[in-house]
């Protein structure tokens, strides 16, 4: 079960990344960086959190410790989705199959050790997991490789046809 769930999750990833005809090269890249932005931020979040229970932000809901770090992990995400939303014409959608893959599983990297403990004792008992753990250097390497070649490709491909390369 936890396998469906897993490859959902990088399905799903795929499928807005095409329907919403965004850079998946951007948004690997943007959750690399909230991933660094959870790194430096994480000596604070006990301290963020104890200030928004004092001020009665959170009187309606409680924002558990785990929640805090996947909505700061999401934000650069969010963003680069909203500002590169329709990036891409449909006819490249077939470009960006390998970075939103990478996206997908990089962001199943990232999100599930966030995760409340059930959550990932449900996941690490599923072989997908294992596996996905085991090669994760190779997995990011290759993704980030995948996103940077993508973020190249189509800053050159914006080019004006005129452009020329004695020009510069």
């Amino acid at each position: 079960m936890t396998e469906y769930i897993l490859f959902s999750v990088i399905i799903a990833t795929v499928a807005v990344l095409l329907l919403t005809k965004t850079n998946a090269g951007l948004v690997f890249l943007s959750l690399c960086a909230g991933n660094t932005l959870l790194q430096f931020a994480d000596r604070n979040l006990s301290y963020i959190n104890t200030k928004l229970q004092q001020n009665n932000l959170t009187s309606r809901f409680i924002v558990s410790h785990w929640l805090l770090k996947v909505i700061i992990v999401l934000v650069p995400v969010v963003i680069v989705l909203v500002l590169s939303k329709h990036y891409r014409s449909r006819s490249k959608w077939l470009i960006q199959i390998l970075p939103a893959v990478a996206t997908g599983v990089l962001g199943c990297l990232i999100i599930i050790p966030l995760l409340s403990a059930s959550a990932q004792n449900s996941i690490a008992s599923s072989s997908t997991w294992s596996l996905i753990q085991k090669y994760q250097i190779p997995i990011v390497a290759l993704g980030l490789l995948i996103a940077l070649a993508d973020v190249i490709h189509s800053s050159r491909s914006g080019r004006p046809k005129h452009y020329n390369k004695s020009s510069e």
